[in-house]
């Protein structure tokens, strides 16, 4: 549905279980008549020589190192990692010191800029689209447990005429 709303509750806090609708899911065989190799545990593209000569800025690297050891890696295929790769890549130059203006001598003025609204707006539709908070992966239904804990209880439930009653005397 989105991202609008409170995040989902966790598997063992739903009372209710609705239907959730039918996936299409591709068994062996359908999978062996593809034209191409599926990769099942793609590894993460080492830096590019662009990246490396372009030096991201240290956000865009540590989030690209962040997210090599993110629990939502299970999930991750090839073109995500394409993805998060060109991501990093623009927030790096969201980043830097960009041109601000031209001096009457013709020199180049750069300086840092806020990130613009809409770019940070995309940053985070990406990192949610594929599950790095605990909130986006509630909402496309992958829950991580990272600790152990016990069976969360739910509040007990009282007759709100009883409680009213008990009030009232």
């Amino acid at each position: 549905m989105g991202d609008r709303g409170p995040a989902p509750r966790r598997e063992a806090e739903v009372r209710r279980r609705n239907n959730k609708g039918t996936a299409t899911q591709l068994g062996p065989e359908e999978l062996q008549q593809l034209p191409f190799e599926i990769d099942y545990n793609p590894e993460p593209p080492e830096l590019t020589e662009a990246a490396e000569d372009e030096e991201w800025h240290p956000a865009a690297k540590e989030f690209w190192r962040a997210l090599k050891t993110d629990p939502a890696r299970a999930w991750m295929t090839s073109a995500d990692w394409a993805a998060a790769q060109i991501v990093c890549e623009s927030i790096s130059r969201d980043l830097r010191p960009q041109v601000v203006g031209v001096t009457e001598t013709g020199d180049v003025v750069k300086d840092r800029v806020p990130m613009k609204g809409a770019n940070l707006s995309s940053y985070l539709k990406f990192m949610a689209m594929i599950g790095i908070t605990e909130s986006a992966r509630l909402r496309i239904s992958k829950e991580i447990t990272l600790f152990k804990s016990e069976p969360t209880q739910l509040a007990s439930v009282s007759d709100i005429d009883s409680a009213r009653d008990e009030e009232v005397q």
